[in-house]
């Protein structure tokens, strides 16, 4: 009987395991592409109660992938509970890059003064250096491939207030799809 219970209980942890082993995500390897070679900008927005900053593009190494990874900051006199960023490219148009919601994330809110970064070393990813036979092998040239441009389409306060900015998104989607079809 006392080995009918271990083997059961060996097998009920085994079924709890695989589960929970099945939902570690795989962290990706990236290299950071400098700015000769990608260049991501952020839109100048005066009024923003957002500030996107430290924007990089990293390039996926151990499988086709990329990301942008990026920090904000909230400027403002008031908590954030929602925003929308989007991010526009040179090469194949783009959308909405991120939308953070306070209340999905077990947060109260984004915070006056608090910044946020929305991609963490080592839990979203892993950095590789960027060497000149890593250069070679992604047929890295020295020029400039893609402009990435960021910017914040829409903040929601706790307060119940929005900024929103929908309008130079607009402006500059239009301005790549023109540029494209040239």
């Amino acid at each position: 009987m006392r080995s009918l219970v271990m083997v059961c209980l060996m097998m009920a942890c085994l079924l709890f395991q695989a589960p929970a082993q099945a939902q570690q995500r795989e962290i990706g390897q990236y290299v950071v592409l400098p700015p000769r070679d990608v260049l991501v900008t952020v839109t100048s927005q005066p009024n923003c109660p957002l500030k996107i900053e430290d924007a990089d593009f990293l390039y996926r190494v151990d499988k086709p992938g990329m990301m942008l990874r990026y920090k904000v900051r909230n400027v403002s006199e008031k908590p954030i509970s929602l925003f929308i960023l989007d991010k526009w490219n040179s090469d194949s148009g783009g959308g909405t890059l991120t939308l953070w919601d306070a209340g999905a994330r077990s947060r109260q809110a984004l915070m006056p003064g608090e910044t946020l970064e929305l991609q963490r070393e080592g839990i979203d990813y892993k950095l590789t250096p960027l060497t000149n036979d890593l250069r070679n092998k992604l047929n890295l040239k020295n020029e400039l491939q893609i402009l990435y441009v960021l910017l914040v389409n829409e903040v929601d306060f706790v307060d119940g207030s929005v900024y929103k900015d929908k309008e130079t998104s607009t402006r500059v989607s239009a301005l790549f799809e023109k540029l494209n079809a040239q």
